[in-house]
């Protein structure tokens, strides 16, 4: 099993474990209401537009990114993709683990407890790797054999080798 993986699973799962002990309720004051969660849903995706055009200014970052995998290094700042998917996916789980926790108990639905599947949803892989990585065209020159031997393709794989 590559390294990776476990890595990438062992920090979702402790997202999980970590939503065990988030009390339950709501701790905003006054509770969050439904436009609240609306704006957060609406501001994770454009959060996520801003930091990637940030990255693809930057210097530092690859002038290939590719698409995220579980098999590569999500620490790897040289590909912001790979960080947010595994940021989408611990909000999942802390997500899914709080609702099932609320279901369970004897608290009574409340807004705040969909926050971090909102997060979960608005900042999501599919739309980093599919729409942002077109603005990495002029800067990508071909392929590495680093990333050739990756199971993921290039985001933009429909554009020429110059």
């Amino acid at each position: 099993m590559h390294v990776w993986l476990i890595v990438r699973w062992t920090l979702i799962a402790a997202s999980a474990v970590g939503a065990f002990f988030v009390p339950l309720g709501p701790q905003a004051s006054p509770p969050m209401g439904w436009g609240a969660l609306l704006a957060i849903l609406a501001f994770c995706p454009i959060g996520l537009l801003f930091v990637l055009g940030l990255q693809i200014i930057n210097p530092r970052s690859a002038k290939l990114w590719l698409r995220p995998s579980w098999q590569l290094n999500p620490f790897n700042f040289r590909q912001p993709h790979q960080f947010f998917h595994l940021a989408a996916y611990a909000c999942l789980a802390q997500a899914l683990v709080v609702l099932v926790r609320l279901v369970v108990s004897q608290v009574s639905f409340y807004v705040e407890v969909l926050v971090p599947l909102a997060m979960a949803t608005g900042i999501p892989h599919w739309p980093s790797a599919h729409h942002v990585g077109v603005p990495r065209k002029n800067r990508a020159s071909r392929l590495t054999s680093r990333s050739r031997r990756t199971a993921s393709p290039p985001l933009n794989s429909s554009v020429s080798a110059a």
